[in-house]
């Protein structure tokens, strides 16, 4: 083969342990220096080489970024207003007083007591009106649970007989509505307090009608006209209507729906309650 320069030889695909690979050195002597190297050594030197050392692991990537904030929630909608309250009745010739600012009556420990509802007058005493269903509004202050209601009789009628009763309040017509306590019979044949045993509740701010009647004309502590409320007057007069009446009521007869028919300008009987301590 002619002398060649390395980058021109052919590529080799076979060798032989004692091939040479010959070089020819220009430098330093101009007319060439021939220098061999075995074939065996260049395949000695290039199968014998260790393996590089592995790369360095990258960096790690950097973070995505943080998703926006969801979008607020929708205000809820706005509550219906209340409707108003009606007004109350005008006092006068026909309607009810429409404020009714009762206070209670109350059984004192050892005597008698006396009401303080308007004037604070003491108890009077009245005759009971034959078969006559007398009702007086009471409205307390605060809830009331009874023991007991009282009476107060200051004179005697043998064979008499009394009640006392309790009626609801029809807010619509401002006027005693359905009966919700009847007490048992009273016998008016004696003197003094007579106590009826019952747990009723009066709730505050509602009005209630405490009603008598009596078969006989038997005399009663009363509340004065004066220290009742005045619930209305007829024909322009100047003392006040102060309870409502079912005349021809027989006792025990009396009804659950209240059927008023007449007015009354008298004291009532003062029926006390004992509350609860």
């Amino acid at each position: 083969m002619a002398d060649l320069p390395i980058s021109s030889l052919p590529l080799a695909t076979t060798g032989y342990p004692d091939s040479l690979m010959v070089i020819v050195n220009y430098n330093p002597i101009t007319s060439g220096r021939t220098e061999s190297i075995p074939y065996s050594a260049i395949t000695q030197s290039m199968s014998g080489g260790t393996s590089g050392t592995s790369g360095a692991n990258g960096t790690n990537g950097t973070s995505g970024i943080n998703g926006t904030n969801g979008a607020s929630g929708t205000n809820g909608t706005s509550g219906v207003n209340g409707t108003s309250g009606t007004s109350g009745g005008g006092g006068g010739g026909t309607g009810l007083l429409s404020t009714q600012n009762i206070f209670g009556n109350f059984y004192g420990n050892s005597t008698y007591g006396a009401t303080a509802a308007i004037t604070a007058a003491a108890t009077s005493n009245s005759n009971s009106v034959v078969n006559q269903l007398q009702v007086y509004p009471f409205t307390p202050n605060k809830t009331i649970i009874s023991s007991g209601l009282s009476v107060n009789s200051t004179s005697t009628s043998v064979g008499g007989t009394a009640k006392v009763l309790i009626y609801n309040h029809n807010v619509a017509n401002n006027a005693p509505s359905t009966k919700v306590f009847e007490s048992a019979t009273l016998d008016m044949g004696s003197l003094g307090l007579k106590t009826i045993s019952t747990s009723f509740t009066f709730t505050s701010g509602t009005t209630y009608w405490l009603g008598w009647n009596a078969s006989t004309t038997v005399q009663m502590s009363c509340i004065p006209t004066a220290g009742l409320i005045p619930l209305l007057t007829t024909g322009g007069g100047n003392t006040p209507s102060t309870a409502l009446i079912m005349s021809g009521t027989t006792v025990g007869s009396e009804p659950t729906t209240f059927n008023l028919n007449g007015i009354s300008q008298n004291p009532q009987v003062n029926i006390l309650i004992k509350p609860v301590i």
